[in-house]
């Protein structure tokens, strides 16, 4: 696992590094400027994800580039970099969510690299769902960049305070309603989960994701014919269901119901919540504020054994592990004004929708989801 992560973070700083080399070659864009010999690059990023401190890397090893870097709130990103650029003030280099490189790819506002990506000798090792988001009319205008995984997070001090086990995470829906709750009885502010409300793409990125570690399925294969399949899944509206039950029992705060994702994973954060479906970048910045966070390291593959009481450290409940879907990331570029140099961006995607496992993968995976 470790090995891997490592593996992954040395390939992001990898693509950001060349991104953003490419950007400081470039002659002279609006977002670039030049002083003493060193090329400053503008890299606009979202809130909240690696690529402040790979920029920090990459300033730490290139003495006449310097990276500055503007952190964007997610529900202002499109419009905020559509208007930048069509203003010729846009960044350098831009981190943003990879659903979104068709979008920006078909309105001029990434360029086409379809050359540079090519030309990379470790693009083998790029994330194929990511490169077909970053594909119109054949081109390229991304490359990926980071992948991310959507998981599930619990506050090990709330579920002892609670009288729950904090070393047996919840591993069916029944059992994250029954602990949601208890921990909501907790009182003083505390809420047993949350749910982002207002954020399309938060929902996605973590209710999708347990229909497919249940072996549902939202969309048929890939392709010019795609459907929607979710009517033909019980496993779709399971997770909705959960999802309700969540809402209509009280576990979640009222506020949740107007969560735009600006704030969302804050109130875990914070320590006063028990479940949080959501971003692994939230387990520092919690651990920082003294919350002990639990979070199992694999996806379930065969059926829950019987859960340990909270006075019982059981050996068992390591074999129970929470499904753990993965989001992706993708990196563009874009035009500061119109003209051909290359400008590459970077991208931290959220969105879960590109991850889909093949077909044989599915099914044979047995998840203890109900």
């Amino acid at each position: 696992m470790q090995l891997r992560y490592k593996r992954a973070t040395a390939l992001a700083a990898a693509v950001l590094s060349l991104s953003l080399a490419a950007a400081a070659c470039g002659s002279g864009g609006t977002g670039s400027s030049s002083s003493g010999g060193k090329t400053t690059i503008n890299f606009w990023v979202r809130v909240d994800n690696p690529s402040v401190g790979l920029a920090k890397m990459f300033n730490a090893t290139h003495k006449n580039i310097h990276v500055n870097v503007t952190v964007i709130p997610d529900a202002e990103y499109v419009t905020k970099l559509g208007a930048a650029v069509r203003g010729h003030s846009g960044p350098d280099v831009a981190d943003f969510d990879d659903i979104n490189a068709p979008l920006f790819a078909a309105t001029h506002i990434t360029e086409n690299v379809t050359r540079q990506l090519n030309s990379l000798s470790f693009k083998k090792a790029l994330n194929p769902a990511e490169l077909n988001l970053a594909q119109y009319n054949g081109q390229y205008y991304a490359v990926p960049y980071i992948n991310g995984s959507s998981v599930m997070m619990y506050n090990k001090g709330l579920f002892k305070e609670a009288g729950l086990n904090p070393d047996s995470p919840p591993a069916t829906y029944a059992q994250i309603l029954a602990d949601a709750q208890k921990i909501s009885k907790l009182g003083h502010g505390i809420e047993g989960f949350t749910i982002p409300g207002a954020c399309g793409g938060c929902l996605v990125y973590t209710v999708w994701p347990l229909i497919w570690a249940s072996g549902g399925q939202v969309f048929s294969a890939f392709g010019r014919n795609q459907t929607t399949t979710f009517a033909q899944y019980p496993q779709v509206a399971a997770a909705l269901q959960l999802y309700r039950k969540l809402w209509t029992s009280g576990t979640v705060a009222s506020a949740d119901r107007s969560q735009n994702g600006s704030t969302w994973g804050a109130t875990f954060m914070s320590g006063k919540e028990g479940i949080l479906f959501g971003t692994p970048v939230d387990i520092p910045v919690a651990t920082k504020q003294g919350v002990d966070v639990g979070s199992p390291r694999s996806p379930a593959r065969t059926a829950s054994p019987p859960r340990s009481s909270a006075a019982t450290n059981s050996a068992s409940s390591t074999a129970r592990r929470t499904p753990r879907p993965t989001g992706s990331s993708s990196t563009g570029c874009c035009r500061s004004r119109p003209r051909p140099t290359w400008r590459p961006r970077g991208t931290w995607c959220r969105s879960a929708a590109t991850c889909l496992p093949p077909p044989s993968s599915r099914s044979t995976r047995t998840s203890p989801w109900p």
